[in-house]
């Protein structure tokens, strides 16, 4: 896992005589002579480098090839022949080379010329050359063995210092019989995306479980019985400030592995209860564990082999909700012509009354529909009167005060509704009104003819469910309006009054071009259902219509078979309409599947393929080139979303590479594309989101959220980025919010497994 190999060297010379002894000490001078030059710390000779060395050259030597895979159990890598002899480094590198010689002479002349000439192919090979200079190497070893075809093969390795693993470890080299493999079992016939694994640990008390959503894919890695995972666990001391990082050598594991889950048992012990979904106890929590920062880390096995090691990262993304986009509309009101203004005499009165319980202050129920008529005539109301009672049991003084906190609660509630303070009329008192009228129509002989202060004595002394209901009557709040006016029918809202008094006044009578540009596109207003049904088959309104639909998610709540009739006999030649077909269908396909993949109740139409190719028909001259790249943009997110929906991943790749080609600086905000990376990163497409951010970056543009996307997003890929790149885009995270940076390398401890970010947070953190 933390092997650096290199190309293989070969050189060739004759007539140079030596034997094996001195070889290594005259190397290990010129290497520390070079790394002296470039202020890197000398190297040692090593005792265990040198076993490994003079092994793997004489494994290389019998195979007559040039290679750093050893067939052998136990010694397969340059890391596990270090292992082997003792040895527990965290860092191994090893280069390779042949010598091919004509005869064999002990003379000093020749070890030199020997060791001269390895370094020098090795000086002049860029991968022999990075393990030369490494700093993370501090001791170095040799082997040599000869063929009897007269050829030296020389095995030269590299080791950072010993390590001591935590105490706590008891089980620390076992490998439970995994072997590291040759090749990565992630090839391109076989492509696994399992980085994300360790993030599918879940501990519950003692427990560890192993979750994971997709079952198909699952399967697909864990197919074959020597399949399975096993937990390694991690602790935060492996990661110390004044030391490189303490991990095991093994290449199987870095900490102590827990043992392995293979497939008949997994699959036998799955507890998810959900067909498309897997959960499993995969092992228990150690109890040295109690009080210790901890991780567990998930090994892939294939084959009884390492496939594939992961560790727990923050994974910033989000589903990105589209570029905002303003519809065009069409300002032709020719399509109106025939309309003629038209008035309607409108008389009526509206009366709700709020309930109100004994003792309270706040009306708890009121009859709804009388009150949305209320709402609806609102601009034609010029005066409200409110009657404010309170039932005439309990104390007058009492009773003045709750009829003031009543009082309050009605004009506030008028007022939150848009009506006018001074149209307010308000009456407060104690409903005496009522309580006579009540006790001559019951015939209530023990109060009547009594006075008030009798009356409430006798409601205080007797209780009973009758009175209470009289009680009750009596304190209800009446709210009264009338409407006395002349209404001019312009809008939709007028007509929707209109014919509630009227029946034979037709929809087709309103100018609806002009109603859906003004009433809706401009003032950003909803449009209503039954409207969208009235309007579907008019042609000539397409483009005001597909434009009132994109605002306040309109498209939200259109049913499919309504969608399905707009969408046809589209007008190719508007190009205004055309982008408002486009920016509804983009919008009503997000809508539909961003939350939920189910093609179930979803209108039929086209792909977005076809749509890509039908905006290309928009005339640039009457639609703005930023317009053109952003409805792009989302006909691409949509169609991201449209594609995964239908199952067809064709185009998905090639979608999200020309959505990051297509986000220049000039076109789009650094939240957008802030946004958009995390909207890449949903998909695991955490270059393509780098790519997005870079340029903000190196502008300086990216806010604190948008640095740390980029900064925890490089993290996911660093082994991808150039060193000093994903450095930058640390460093960009750091000097913005410390605090927040050293949270999250803290967290996360194991973006520490960098060094030069792990003594950078040692230095900025820690002090």
């Amino acid at each position: 896992m933390r092997l650096l190999t290199s190309i293989f060297l070969i050189i060739y010379f004759s007539n140079i005589n030596f034997s094996q002894g001195e070889i290594d000490k005259l190397v290990l001078d010129k290497v520390n002579q070079l790394r002296d030059s470039l202020n890197i710390s000398v190297l040692k000779l090593d005792k265990v480098l040198n076993k490994a060395g003079n092994d793997h050259a004489y494994y290389i030597s019998r195979k007559n090839e040039l290679t750093h895979f050893q067939n052998t159990f136990s010694k397969e890598t340059p890391s596990a022949r270090v292992e082997y002899y003792q040895g527990n480094r965290t860092y191994v590198g090893e280069n390779v080379a042949v010598v091919s010689v004509q005869k064999l002479k002990n003379d000093s002349l020749g070890k030199e010329a020997v060791a001269q000439s390895l370094f020098n192919g090795w000086l002049n090979s860029p991968p022999h050359y990075k393990n030369m200079i490494t700093s993370d190497f501090t001791m170095m070893g040799i082997g040599y063995a000869t063929t009897s075809n007269k050829k030296l093969y020389a095995t030269q390795v590299f080791s950072s210092n010993e390590i001591k693993l935590p105490n706590e470890f008891k089980n620390a080299d076992l490998s439970w019989g995994v072997r590291p493999s040759e090749f990565t079992c992630k090839d391109e016939a076989n492509t696994y995306e399992t980085m994300f694994f360790a993030n599918s640990i879940q501990v519950e008390g003692n427990s560890i479980y192993f979750y994971f959503h997709d079952i198909a894919f699952f399967r697909n890695v864990i197919n074959n019985d020597n399949d399975g995972l096993a937990i390694d666990i991690i602790l935060r001391e492996q990661l110390p400030c004044n030391k490189e990082n303490q991990f095991h050598i093994s290449l199987v594991h870095d900490g102590e592995m827990q043992r392995p889950i293979y497939k008949n048992d997994i699959f036998r012990n799955d507890i998810s209860n959900n067909p498309k979904k897997i959960r499993i106890k995969i092992g228990e929590v150690p109890t040295y564990l109690k009080n210790k920062q901890w991780e567990a880390n998930v090994i892939i096995i294939n084959n009884n082999k390492l496939c594939d090691y992961t560790y727990p990262v923050e994974v910033p993304s989000a589903i990105f909700p589209l570029l905002d986009l303003s519809p065009y509309y069409d300002t032709n009101d020719n399509i109106d012509s025939f309309f003629t203004p038209f008035f309607i005499k409108l008389q009526d009165s509206i009366h709700i009354e709020l309930l109100v319980e004994r003792s309270k202050n706040r009306f708890h129920a009121y009859d709804l529909p009388e009150f949305n008529r209320l709402m609806e005539w609102g601009k034609f109301i010029k005066k409200v009167n409110v009657d404010c009672f309170a039932s005439v049991e309990g104390a007058s003084w009492f009773n003045t005060q709750l009829l003031e906190n009543r009082e309050k609660n009605v004009i506030n509630f008028l007022l939150q509704n848009n009506f006018d303070f001074n149209a307010i009329t308000i009456n407060a008192r104690e409903n005496w009104t009522a309580m006579y009228a009540q006790s001559e129509k019951h015939q209530l002989r023990m109060i009547r003819d009594k006075s008030k202060k009798q009356i409430k004595n006798y409601l205080k002394r007797n209780k009973s469910k009758f009175l209470d209901s009289l009680l009750f009557e009596q304190r209800k709040t009446h709210i009264r309006a009338k409407i006395d006016t002349t209404l001019e029918i312009n809008h939709f809202d007028e007509l929707k009054l209109a014919q509630h008094y009227d029946s034979t006044i037709l929809l087709n009578a309103l100018p609806w071009n002009r109603i859906l540009r003004e009433d809706y596109i401009l003032a950003n207003k909803r449009i209503e259902n039954e409207l969208i049904d009235s309007l579907k088959t008019r042609k000539e309104l397409r483009t005001n219509l597909f434009g009132a639909l994109t605002i306040r998610h309109s498209y939200r709540f259109i049913d499919s078979t309504v969608v399905t009739k707009l969408l046809k006999n589209i007008d190719t030649s508007n190009s205004e309409q055309l982008f408002n077909y486009a920016h509804f269908l983009t919008n009503y396909w997000f809508s539909k599947y961003s939350q939920s993949y189910e093609t179930k109740g979803v209108a039929i139409t086209i792909v977005p393929a076809e749509l890509l190719k039908i905006i290309s028909k928009i005339d640039t001259n009457k639609i703005k080139q930023k317009d053109l790249i952003r409805l792009k943009v989302n006909v691409l997110l949509a169609g991201i979303h449209y594609y995964v929906a239908h199952n067809n991943w064709v185009p998905v790749e090639s979608y999200f590479i020309t959505i990051s080609d297509l986000i220049k600086l000039n076109d789009f905000s650094a939240e957008e594309a802030k946004e958009l990376a995390l909207f890449c990163n949903h998909f695991h497409k955490f270059e393509l989101a780098v790519k997005i951010l870079h340029p903000f970056h190196e502008k300086q543009l990216l806010s604190e959220d948008g640095r740390f996307v980029l900064a925890k997003t490089a993290s996911l890929i660093k082994q991808k980025l150039d060193e000093k790149q994903y450095h930058d885009y640390m460093k960009s995270a750091k000097n913005i919010n410390l605090k927040r940076y050293c949270n999250w390398l803290n967290k996360s401890f194991q973006i520490q497994r960098d060094e030069y970010l792990k003594q950078d947070f040692c230095k900025e953190c820690k002090t």
